[in-house]
């Protein structure tokens, strides 16, 4: 596995009653409709170590990751699709890290427990302020610019693996 900077574990967080997110009623309202930004406290959680996020890129389904990059010069939209091929969740992590690669792990809330959990965590605090039940929001799924890659796509994708 490949060493990656970052987190790792053994800080485990202690549940100490604190919000994970700082969401006013006002922002709760808009959350449907538009963007909304907030502060969190997500980046405490183990789940969101290097080592757990390794682990979960090695158990997640192959068929839900997607990989893209994002071309080599940051002032072009060079967006095309890689194939990760057998890299390892350490390697991915890295590849990511070392800068313009981008990954969509999809249904990870279904996949992996941990994420089951915090998604309803952060439900219930959503709730806590206002959000109707039954009006979550919907997760986006597609990477920027998708939409033109696939009318676009070429047959030879650039590979993480070797």
């Amino acid at each position: 596995m490949t060493q990656v900077r970052g987190r790792t574990g053994g800080d485990r967080l202690v549940d100490d009653g604190r919000p994970l997110t700082l969401w006013t009623a006002s922002q709760t309202a808009s959350l449907t409709t538009s963007v909304v930004r907030t502060s969190h406290r997500l980046g405490e959680l183990d789940l969101f170590t290097d080592d757990s996020l390794a682990d979960v890129l090695d158990r997640h389904p192959r068929q839900q990751l997607q990989a893209f990059t994002m071309g080599s010069d940051p002032t072009r939209d060079e967006w095309g699709p890689v194939e990760v091929g057998s890299a390892s969740g350490g390697d991915k992590l890295a590849a990511v890290r070392a800068g313009r690669l981008w990954l969509n792990v999809l249904d990870v809330d279904r996949t992996h427990d941990g994420f089951t959990r915090l998604q309803a965590r952060l439900f219930d605090e959503l709730n806590g302020v206002g959000l109707r039940r039954g009006s979550r929001p919907s997760p986006r799924t597609s990477a920027p610019g998708e939409r033109r890659r696939r009318a676009s796509s070429s047959s030879r994708m650039p590979s993480l693996t070797r």
